[in-house]
């Protein structure tokens, strides 16, 4: 499973937005994603941004962000 996959399974399981640290944490405690970076909140955060509908984003609409670090999945 890819980190952008494992964070639309997360928020749709929470059925509500989501800050980037609880889309790691959430990810973390179900066993969806192995990180070995040393900041993985920081790359939910830049997945998030990626796959969202930032100008930065040249693909699909995966998230929609609501807030500083929050999305929601579409």
């Amino acid at each position: 499973m890819k980190i952008h996959e494992a964070a639309q399974h997360v928020m749709r399981e929470a059925g509500k937005p989501m800050h980037a640290k609880e889309v790691y944490e959430q990810i973390v405690e179900k066993g969806l994603f192995e990180f070995g970076a040393k900041d993985p909140v920081s790359i939910v955060a830049t997945t998030l941004r990626k796959k969202s509908d930032a100008p930065i984003n040249k693909g699909a609409v995966l998230f929609r962000k609501v807030g500083q670090n929050t999305y929601e999945v579409t």
